[in-house]
């Protein structure tokens, strides 16, 4: 209702003005309103929940990240202890065998 009567009033107004280009812009946003209004319908998902589980589902990509950096800090920190073992028992090694 609103979304059509707002844009057929814009695009007499630029029409009457005689400067007919912004006509596709106006026409292009009617057919997205009415889109997104088609989509609300046959989905019957709201573009609210929608943007709330978008934030929610981002939420938990930050809580993973943050928990793959701490496991990946202390793999790291693991391995560089093991590798430091392995170096000074190489050591001893050689100092035993010369």
């Amino acid at each position: 209702g609103r979304a059509l009567e707002g844009t057929c009033n814009a695009v007499h107004e630029v029409v009457a003005a005689g400067n007919p280009g912004p006509v596709l812009t106006l026409l292009a946003g009617l057919v997205w309103k009415s889109l997104c209004v088609a989509w609300e319908l046959d989905t019957g998902v709201p573009k609210a929940k929608l943007r709330a589980d978008a934030m929610r589902v981002g939420d938990e990509l930050k809580d993973v990240k943050v928990e793959f950096q701490d496991a990946r800090r202390s793999y790291l920190k693991e391995l560089v202890g093991l590798r430091d073992q392995v170096r000074r028992i190489d050591q001893q090694w050689l100092v035993e065998v010369s």
